[in-house]
């Protein structure tokens, strides 16, 4: 049988229809890049309704009942490096199985982090995780190595990001 995980921006994690197609993934990944509301509006520009309270009070719900294996994933870059230890206390409060840190590698409008910043923040994370008795496995994205992974629909994928150079 082959695993099934699941990236979501997170937004709409509230809704039990959504919640229902999570709950039988083998791995959920629910992204948070802020601490509070002023920093996700700034950084993830979210439609007026969505308060980041309201999104990360679902994650917490939905970690809750699901039995699979949760990661958060947080991409730092210029407009969020210095909420970090803000972003670690959120994302620990979540009581997830991994945290991955990661910054921009592809073509962004948002400036990436440097490799020894990103190592300074999962630095952060492993002591507070020590700190808290967490057993949440943290991943930068330095200090793994990449899997390599193929698309569904190749066809879509490069229409999508644009073809690789």
């Amino acid at each position: 049988k082959e695993k099934i995980a699941v990236i979501t921006n997170s937004s709409l994690m509230n809704d039990r229809s959504v919640i229902k197609d999570l709950l039988p993934a083998d791995m959920v990944i629910a992204k948070i890049d802020a601490s509070s509301h002023k920093s996700f509006a700034k950084i993830n520009k979210p439609a007026k309704h969505l308060r980041f309270e309201a999104v990360y009070d679902a994650i917490k719900k939905f970690r809750k009942h699901y039995k699979g294996s949760l990661a958060v994933q947080i991409m730092f870059f210029s407009a969020n490096k210095a909420d970090y230890k803000e972003i670690a206390e959120a994302a620990f409060g979540i009581l997830p199985d991994e945290i991955e840190i990661n910054t921009p590698t592809r073509r962004s409008p948002a400036k990436p982090l440097t490799k020894s910043e990103i190592l300074k923040i999962a630095a952060y994370f492993k002591k507070l995780g020590q700190e808290t008795g967490s057993k949440a496995k943290i991943i930068s994205l330095y200090e793994v190595k990449r899997r390599t992974t193929e698309a569904i629909d190749k066809e879509a994928t490069i229409k999508r990001r644009g073809a690789a150079k």
